[in-house]
């Protein structure tokens, strides 16, 4: 008699379980599709956010601009804003690889950190071949798109910028042109003979010299007369030819 009453206690309970079954089914898929929504709509305002950034940066000519989401907790649970959620970076310097922006709901009220890996893509100064040292670059370097914010040591986006420049050591092919990996070429070797020349009431005068230091164009060296055996300074011209401005 007992066995029959818990087997049909038993029974009943399971009817009601099973009842509720496909109740529980439905309020779980109500809930994943509550979170992809609010989900959805954090993706969809950081989309419009760095859109606008995007075309701001491409306007101006510093470069294309990429992202990626990296700071989304799977784990999060929020409500579905009922407008479109605000997008805000955390300082004036957001531009750079790693970042995080706010996102805000106004209703309901919550906001969020998210983490945002960027890209900056811009045409910069590469060696087209491998490079010796004390090489010039001109005909062996190319434009080439990198992502700017992921470079530390610098890099150069213009031809103007390495005219006259030499490497200071060997470079491989596509390596990066950085300031720290050139210098201005050697016109005047120390210890050679340079053509000293002035302006002199309105008479061009020269000389000869021994020039006691390397110079590149431009720079000031110091000179020693030939003749004289006086020590001048005077600014490099060209190619072992130096010019006094008095």
């Amino acid at each position: 008699m007992k066995n029959s009453v818990f087997t049909s206690a038993f029974l009943k309970q399971k009817n009601r379980l099973l009842a509720i079954l496909p109740l529980m089914a439905l309020l779980s898929t109500a809930n994943l599709s509550a979170d992809q929504g609010f989900r959805e709509q954090i993706i969809s305002s950081i989309d419009t956010f760095f859109a606008d950034e995007a075309a701001s940066l491409e306007t101006s000519d510093q470069g294309q601009l990429t992202y990626k989401v990296r700071g989304l907790d799977p784990r999060l649970r929020l409500q579905t804003c009922q407008a479109e959620p605000m997008v805000e970076t955390l300082n004036d310097n957001w531009l750079r690889k790693r970042a995080h922006v706010r996102v805000t709901c106004p209703a309901p009220n919550w906001s969020l950190i998210v983490g945002i890996e960027l890209a900056l893509y811009r045409d910069i100064i590469v060696t087209r071949t491998p490079i010796g040292r004390n090489e010039l670059l001109e005909s062996n370097v190319e434009f080439a798109s990198r992502d700017i914010l992921g470079i530390n040591t610098g890099y150069i986006d213009s031809m103007e910028s390495i005219a006259g420049k030499v490497t200071k050591r060997p470079l491989v092919m596509g390596q990066i042109i950085s300031p720290h990996l050139i210098k201005a070429e050697v016109l005047v070797p120390r210890n050679a003979l340079v053509e000293v020349s002035a302006q002199i009431g309105g008479i061009l005068v020269t000389s000869q010299g021994i020039a006691l230091e390397n110079g590149a164009f431009g720079e000031y060296i110091r000179v020693r007369n030939k003749r004289s055996k006086r020590v001048i300074e005077a600014r490099v011209v060209e190619a072992n030819r130096v010019e006094m401005v008095l």
